[in-house]
């Protein structure tokens, strides 16, 4: 992922909060400080997705894996 699509992210966000909140004059940086902050977490999810599998195989049979139903 590259940094501009990251600030495309930001700045799309950003955009949508300022239209949320009735676009105000002088809140700009108050959206973007909100919009990079949704961001790193929206990153930091991600990456807590990617560092951990879903789950493992199941085991073929009971606590040892031993025996079981084929």
């Amino acid at each position: 992922m590259s940094d501009n699509d990251r600030d495309h992210r930001i700045r799309q966000r950003a955009y949508l909060l300022w239209l949320g909140d009735g676009q105000p004059d002088g809140k700009a940086e108050e959206h973007w400080r909100q919009a990079v902050a949704a961001e790193q977490d929206r990153a930091a999810d991600e990456a807590s997705r990617e560092s951990f599998p879903a789950s493992d195989p199941p085991a073929r049979g009971g606590i040892t894996g031993v025996g079981g139903p084929a």
